[in-house]
């Protein structure tokens, strides 16, 4: 498994094309070593827990927009801007 992380001060940018073909392909346990293996020597058990938060909240969160689980960015827009009210 060779998906692509990008990681700009805290945040985390995963290629979303070869993440799900990752998980397609691999047990849950082995795609989670990899990504493990792919982070630098020096990672902290934090920077793998944030790691491992993340991951699961992007897969969550494209598996309930493929079943349909989602809003519009217009009404997204609409939610965020009351809360600036």
């Amino acid at each position: 498994m060779n998906f692509i992380i990008y990681k700009i001060n805290r945040f985390i940018i995963f290629d979303f094309d070869i993440l799900l073909e990752d998980c397609i392909m691999a047990t849950e346990k082995e795609n989670i070593i990899q990504m493990i293996k792919d982070l630098p020597d020096d990672v902290s058990v934090e920077d793998i827990m944030y790691h491992l938060y993340a991951r699961e909240k992007i897969l969550r969160g494209l598996k309930d927009a493929d079943e349909g689980k989602k809003v519009s960015n217009e009404k997204a827009k609409e939610v965020i801007e009351k809360w600036f009210d």
